[in-house]
């Protein structure tokens, strides 16, 4: 899928983003394969949406901390500043698979930002959510972005207790619920 043609910006930025071939685009749009993390454009705004609706009722409360209906999903694709944000996902056919947003939210009174990832069910476990952190991370450091980047999961999604563990984010229980900060413009931290 050519992404340019949505209006979708590349990420990460173009000289840190592999090339993506034509085999690779081709494998994508007919076997169903993920295809490349790309930033979402306004254009993109319905995939978002369709992709929001696409999440079991439980990964929508987790990812939204209650369950949201339809009408508030619909409203939250249409709310996010996407000039402010960054938005990343990956598709699969002509339909978002996951999606990683990054907000400015502060952290202890400081300027930050937060991860919120999202993966449809049927593509968990499959090692996306692990592709799209680490190309936030490896974005904004990129990007000469400093700030730390919060992401918050449940203690029970040891799927992304891993992620962030391995991407050497540092975590702290804080009422049942893991907060882990990753300072991607440090030295010796984040991916390598």
């Amino acid at each position: 899928v050519d992404h340019r043609m949505t209006g979708a910006t590349a990420w990460p930025p173009p000289e840190v983003a592999p090339a993506l071939s034509f085999r690779s685009w081709l494998r994508t749009l007919i076997d169903g394969q993920p295809g490349p993390v790309f930033r979402l454009g306004e254009a993109d705004r319905p995939d978002l949406f369709l992709h929001y609706i696409a999440l079991s009722g439980a990964d929508r409360r987790s990812r939204f901390h209650g369950r949201l209906r339809y009408e508030a999903l619909l409203e939250r694709s249409r709310v996010i500043d996407l000039g402010e944000a960054v938005v990343l996902a990956r598709r699969a056919r002509h339909r978002l698979i996951a999606v990683a947003e990054l907000l400015p939210a502060p952290l202890d009174g400081a300027p930050a930002l937060e991860l919120a990832v999202s993966v449809c069910p049927h593509w968990q476990h499959k090692g996306i959510a692990f592709d799209l952190v680490q190309n936030a991370l490896d974005g904004l450091r990129a990007a000469g972005d400093a700030r730390p980047v919060v992401l918050y999961t449940q203690a029970d999604n040891t799927g992304m207790l891993r992620i962030c563990t391995r991407l050497h984010g540092k975590g702290d229980l804080l009422d049942g619920e893991y907060r882990f900060v990753f300072r991607p413009g440090a030295q010796g931290t984040g991916p390598e």
